[in-house]
């Protein structure tokens, strides 16, 4: 885990969302908005895409609203797919969560999936890790999110609570 401006940045190994949601059940059902901005290495518009179709398979049980980058459902929709469709949420996944309705959607230049990870010796298209994680936390804030998950190969994480990071943190443990 790193500070980097206002928020806590990091890689847990050999880790996922899925896994996050099977593991830390409640840090996920919290957040009443998941955008979903990347399905198995499909980003933004691919993503809304195979997530309508999903979704369509399960008419009415989750409230969802397309949006420019992505699909908006809850943290709890997040649980019930994680568990229910094992078409979702298998290898390089975005999403962000809020407590609040998201300002902005997600700019086609921040991406935390982890074919890069947030380790302090990454080094993504020529910018430092820190350099990185820096933009993906300004988006961040700016659109009102509160953590950041990418997955693929391990756990990217971005968050603006020191509380969230350090609980992703002991999975490393």
């Amino acid at each position: 885990m790193r500070q980097v401006k206002d928020a806590w940045t990091g890689w847990v190994e050999g880790f996922s969302i899925r896994g996050v949601c099977i593991y830390m059940p409640a840090l996920i059902a919290r957040f009443p908005f998941a955008l979903i901005t990347s399905i198995d290495s499909n980003r933004h518009e691919k993503a809304r895409a195979i997530m309508e179709k999903v979704l369509e398979k399960r008419k009415g049980q989750h409230q969802h609203m397309a949006v420019n980058n992505g699909m908006l459902v809850s943290g709890a929709d997040i649980l019930a797919l994680s568990t229910a469709d094992r078409t979702v949420f298998t290898g390089f996944d975005e999403v962000w969560l809020s407590y609040e309705k998201p300002f902005d959607s997600l700019s086609l230049s921040v991406f935390i999936t982890s074919e890069y990870a947030f380790t302090d010796e990454s080094t993504i298209s020529g910018l430092t890790d820190e350099d990185w994680s820096s933009a993906a936390v300004e988006w961040m804030t700016e659109s009102n999110f509160v953590l950041g998950l990418g997955d693929g190969i391990g756990l990217n994480y971005v968050t603006s609570s020191e509380s969230v990071a350090q609980a992703l943190d002991t999975i490393n443990e």
